[in-house]
């Protein structure tokens, strides 16, 4: 028998062991959702660089800062990245498990932190880096000291969450006001139940000043709104992405048991009733925001960004849908041994549901990811191996920013930077032959700029442009690249031809 006293950090050490060890496998065959997840990779090592005094402005500098640290000590923006996130990814695992263990009932929480450490969103995030884990961490963080009255955890646990995404000052800080304005009034003024509240609007206007100082507007999140706001209300968008997406990606079984759990924890019915709507309240506001997101955004219903957007609400979908599991087992155990069957069929098929849900998701994730990306990332991975530490290499987008993530001699032209003409074979051909480029990937989208300055390069035949011999050695169609080496007399040639299974078309050694 188990002290009670002990179940708590048992649990805690098995879900936790549990979605460090998934989460860390997935580093490994997971290669991101987006450029994004590469494009951190120039921010972390520009903030390093720079000796963090570089801010990027269209992103909140906190992951940056964090994961730039970290890259000083390990030398590649990528494991950098990576450690952060995956560290605040099992994170929200333990604290989702510490939350409904000590407001709804320890059932809830296991069940609970058993959903997240296998759900899509929330596992292949704490894997790539991203910096939405680190922001789900400092949201249920605070939510859980403001809860348990713990006004310095709390005050840090904003600021900081805040400083990771500013959704913070939309969300969990309004329901943070309510709470304290709650408290106020039944409690009368006291400093512990104003400061986390008084020092996280301080943040949120030390900012907002900051950014006016920079950019010459308070709006520090018109930039954002402004790429995704469709420019009207879409209610069929937040049809799709409710009937569809949620339930896709957490479980039909979890939707519909977290709805039950809400409704007990409005009324009540839960080891901590004030604090267990104190947790509705949070979930509901940043619920809230998402929908908000959602009605006024501009993408089909579809877009990956609403499964980033909607993984800081799934921890309290997961709560509440814990609750009404655990409570609904432990009802249907006490009615004998049929009831005791029935529990036991209701946690088997709440497993199974959300379990065969989980798995298809990961899986259709997974393999989107490496087709698109993967594909990628394997080449310059190869690039690495086969060539010299200072071949050049004229790039955008993801091979750009992976073979930029740590030091080195390497030389990285940009489509967009060049100043290229348009359609200019030998323009182009001087160019390449002036930077000593040895490696040349084109790619289909417009913004790049090599459609433009190299529309003969869309096609992967071997071809003679201002004299320049082509190969191509790799392509991927559905993401719109096609990489090149280029055969020049003098110029590095690859010590192996480029793997099979990052698209690699041909490879023709020169004679």
């Amino acid at each position: 028998m188990i002290a009670p006293s002990r179940r708590l950090p048992l649990a805690a050490v098995l879900l936790g062991g549990l979605a460090l060890l998934w989460r860390w496998r997935l580093t490994a065959i997971y290669f991101g959702s987006e450029e994004e997840d590469y494009g951190n990779l120039g921010l972390i090592l520009g903030t390093l660089q720079s000796g963090f005094r570089y801010v990027e402005t269209e992103h909140m500098p906190l992951f940056t800062a964090l994961a730039a640290a970290v890259t000083g000590l390990v030398g590649d923006a990528e494991v950098g990245g990576e450690i952060v996130a995956l560290i605040s990814g099992t994170a929200v695992v333990l604290l989702t498990l510490l939350i409904g263990w000590r407001w709804l009932s320890p059932a809830a929480g296991v069940v609970a932190a058993a959903l997240l450490v296998s759900q899509p969103e929330l596992a292949l995030y704490s894997a790539t880096p991203l910096r939405i884990t680190t922001y789900v961490a400092f949201v249920l963080l605070a939510v859980w000291a403001l809860g348990e009255r713990r006004p310095i955890l709390a005050t840090i646990a904003l600021s900081l969450g805040f400083l990771t995404r500013f959704d913070l000052a939309f969300s969990i800080l309004p329901a943070a006001a309510l709470l304290t304005a709650w408290r106020l009034r039944s409690e009368g003024p006291r400093p512990s139940i104003l400061a986390p509240l008084a020092v996280g609007a301080a943040t949120v206007l030390g900012w907002a000043a900051w950014y006016r100082s920079h950019l010459g507007t308070w709006r520090f999140w018109g930039g954002v709104a402004e790429r995704n706001e469709g420019g009207g209300i879409d209610l069929g968008t937040l049809g799709g992405f409710l009937g569809t997406i949620v339930p896709g990606h957490v479980g039909h079984a979890a939707v519909l048991a977290a709805a039950v759990g809400a409704v007990w924890m409005l009324r009540g019915r839960a080891a901590d009733p004030e604090r267990a709507r104190w947790l509705l309240l949070a979930g509901s506001s940043v619920t809230g925001l998402l929908v908000t997101t959602v009605i006024l955004s501009s993408y089909d219903w579809n877009h990956n960004l609403y499964w980033k957007w909607m993984s800081t609400s799934v921890p309290f979908l997961a709560l509440g849908a814990g609750h009404a599991v655990a409570e609904g087992a432990t009802a249907l155990g006490g009615r004998g041994r049929g009831g005791r069957w029935a529990a036991v069929a209701l946690l088997a098929g709440f497993a199974l549901q959300t379990g065969w849900a989980h798995h298809r998701e990961t899986r259709a994730q997974l393999d989107r990811s490496d087709q698109w990306y993967g594909t990628q990332v394997r080449l310059m991975r190869w690039v690495e191996a086969s060539f010299p530490p200072d071949v050049g290499v004229l790039a955008d987008l993801i091979p750009a920013t992976y073979l930029s993530r740590k030091t080195s001699a390497r030389r990285v032209s940009l489509w967009r930077q060049s100043e290229l003409p348009p359609g200019d074979v030998d323009a182009f051909a001087a160019f390449v032959r002036a930077e000593r480029i040895s490696l040349v990937f084109w790619f289909r989208e417009e913004w790049v700029g090599a459609q433009l300055r190299a529309p003969w390069l869309a096609e992967p035949e071997p071809q003679v442009v201002g004299g320049l011999r082509l190969l191509p050695i790799a392509a991927e169609p559905g993401y719109g690249f096609v990489a090149w080496q280029v055969i020049e007399p003098g110029f590095p040639d690859a010590t192996s031809p480029p793997p099979a299974d990052a698209g690699a078309t041909a490879f023709v050694r020169p004679p």
